[in-house]
């Protein structure tokens, strides 16, 4: 029973094609008659052939549209990175000329501070306090009388000793019997101690500013703030992104800055070798670690020119730019880490 069922649906499948080819190859003539009617053009075809005519044409028109509807896509977002891409440009410019100024400032600052304290350089282990004018002027006074006493007593020594013939006479000279009973300083002595007294003060403020300054020093060096390329412009920022390798969307963990291959690479930081050598995507990378929890992560290198638990000072030349890895083209991959989270580095390049 079930072999004569389906040997009534094979008839009628067979017979439903034989019909549909037949059909199919139909033909239509389609005629050309010119206004002389000299020569007739005729052409035929099949239904097959115009059907399928008519579904490369619709093809090509879906495909032709949706090209143009992605091209368009492309260019605006292409016009939107431009723009971007030149207001972080002169953004980035506007920082560099503002950190120049500033660091030109700090070098004279420091020059200028080195040669003041290198000049009073015998009052700087004292203890010093910062003393008003009043103040000044009655330690003046009071360490100029402790020295007129002890002058006083000095020459009462050389007077005993000139009635015995000592030695003394003849240091001092001392020819008359009276001795003075004090003795009194102009006032050029006593602005001069008030002067002296008073640089003491101004070398305990300087001496706490240097170190200030000092420790300060230590922590800038310490912390990423410091453009890590010889050049370079950016063609990806942090944050979501579309996929240059596809059209999904991503989230991109640092930063790209294009250039050629061989542009040297720095490090933004103080700091020591983590790793150093090629890895998967990131190709030949190097990990810096640096005070306060910081990370920074150089991918895509060409060369790399330290080793894992080399000691690196910032601005230090680690390695050479390139294309390895996961790349689309010859650039340096930049990541920001803090304790291990992911953090944009942009700010750390723009606050410079």
């Amino acid at each position: 029973m079930k072999k004569r069922v389906w040997r009534q649906i094979e008839k009628k499948i067979q017979k439903w094609l034989t019909t549909l080819k037949a059909r199919g190859n139909e033909r239509l003539t389609l005629m050309i008659i010119p206004h002389n009617e000299a020569h007739i053009f005729s052409l035929q075809l099949s239904k097959f052939a115009i059907l399928y005519a008519l579904l490369i044409m619709l093809t090509i028109m879906v495909t032709s549209g949706f090209s143009v509807r992605l091209q368009q896509n492309i260019r605006e977002e292409a016009a939107e990175l431009y723009l971007a891409e030149n207001a972080y440009q002169e953004e980035r410019e506007k920082y560099m000329q503002h950190y120049r100024r500033l660091r030109r400032f700090h070098e004279g600052f420091r020059e200028n501070l080195q040669v003041l304290l290198t000049n009073s350089e015998l009052s700087l282990d004292e203890e010093i306090l910062y003393r008003e004018d009043r103040e000044l002027n009655k330690l003046a006074e009071e360490g100029l009388m402790r020295e007129s006493q002890a002058l006083l007593r000095l020459w009462q020594t050389a007077h005993e000793e000139q009635q015995s013939g000592g030695l003394l006479e003849k240091k001092f000279l001392l020819k008359e019997e009276k001795l003075p009973e004090k003795i009194t300083y102009g006032s050029e002595v006593r602005q001069f101690r008030k002067l002296h007294l008073a640089l003491k003060d101004t070398l305990g403020v300087l001496r706490f500013f240097r170190n200030f300054v000092k420790e300060r020093e230590t922590v800038q060096r310490s912390l990423p703030y410091f453009w890590p390329l010889a050049g370079g412009h950016f063609t990806s920022f942090y944050g979501p992104r579309l996929s240059p390798f596809g059209y999904a969307r991503d989230f991109h963990t640092g930063i790209d800055l294009a250039d050629e291959i061989g542009t040297p690479v720095y490090a933004a930081a103080d700091g020591y070798v983590t790793m150093s050598g090629y890895n998967g995507g990131y190709g030949i990378h190097i990990r810096l670690q640096h005070r306060f929890g910081y990370q920074t992560l150089y991918g895509h290198l060409s060369a790399s020119y330290v080793y894992p638990g080399q000691v690196v000072k910032k601005g230090q030349m680690i390695g050479r730019l390139g294309s390895t890895g996961r790349s689309t083209g010859p650039h340096l991959h930049y990541e920001v880490r803090l304790l291990d989270r992911h953090l944009d580095p942009l700010p750390y390049l723009t606050s410079l």
